[in-house]
């Protein structure tokens, strides 16, 4: 017998759900014996259960939880839909599920639910996310205080209107793999330059790294930190010369444009292009 309230019902213990609860245990948000998951996959039920979480077994395992974080992927939602809607209760429904609106997320999930939806991106697991968090009407200050607390053990949290979520898509959500794509350009160029992989890698990646981090220590503009390390005729203006007669600029803009586009399509705003 479970002596433990429970307060949180995990549906899906992948990369992202588990690491928003080892984030949550790490922080003391919550205790391992509060949170009931929900997964089929038995090698992710297994690390819930070694960090001590409840594993569901049937409906009336998870029902009682006066929230529950759904991080599955969109198409199993319909699932996970008709599992709740069919124990209906007054409870918090938090969706890291890209491109499902919270209209549609409430109209299935049943009317008594209070809807957040938030968006972090894959460094969530280092707890270097950054997230950003949406939530409906329904959803009360202690709800919202609550959502927010959940994702800064991963990171942290901005909170903004709905709409705005096909651009967050676009810039944070897919914006790790725009610095990968550089970092392999990099390498690349570095190899060719003759630096061993193991070197070239340890610059790039430690570049990349430093770049962020004052990015976000000094908080000043991007702008700023350029100039401060582009000296008139030196090294770095050569390189960001090419970069302009190579139209950085209009590529990343046509890159994110695409995106927040491909964003809208999925959750079916907009007719799926054929290209």
């Amino acid at each position: 017998m479970h002596h433990d309230p429970l307060t949180v019902a995990i549906f899906g213990y992948g990369n992202l759900g588990s690491a928003i609860v080892e984030g949550a245990v790490r922080r003391r948000l919550l205790h391992p014996r509060e949170v009931v998951v929900v997964e089929p996959d038995p090698g992710a039920r297994g690390r819930a259960e070694r960090l001590g979480c409840r594993i569901a077994r049937d409906a009336s395992d998870w029902s009682a939880a006066p929230r529950a974080v759904v991080s599955v992927k969109p198409q199993a939602w319909g699932d996970v839909a008709a599992s709740l809607a069919g124990h209906p209760g007054d409870r918090l429904l938090i969706s890291v599920m890209a491109g499902l609106p919270i209209v549609r997320i409430r109209a299935d999930a049943g009317r008594t639910t209070r809807v957040a939806r938030a968006m972090p991106n894959v460094p969530a697991r280092l707890g270097l996310a950054i997230t950003a968090i949406a939530s409906d009407a329904g959803v009360s200050p202690e709800d919202a205080a609550y959502v927010r607390r959940l994702f800064e053990g991963i990171g942290e949290v901005v909170e903004i209107p709905e709409r705005h979520f096909h651009a967050v898509t676009a810039l944070s959500g897919s914006g790790p793999a725009y610095i990968f794509r550089l970092a392999e350009c990099l390498e690349e160029t570095a190899r060719s330059l003759g630096l061993p992989p193991a070197v070239a890698r340890a610059l790039v990646s430690r570049t990349i790294r430093g770049a962020g981090a004052m990015l976000v220590e000094d908080g000043a503009e991007p702008e700023r930190l350029r100039d401060a390390v582009t000296s008139r005729g030196g090294t770095t203006a050569a390189a960001l010369e090419q970069f302009e007669r190579w139209g950085l600029g209009p590529a990343v803009s046509d890159a994110v444009a695409a995106a927040a586009q491909r964003s809208r399509e999925l959750a079916g705003e907009t007719p799926l292009s054929t290209t």
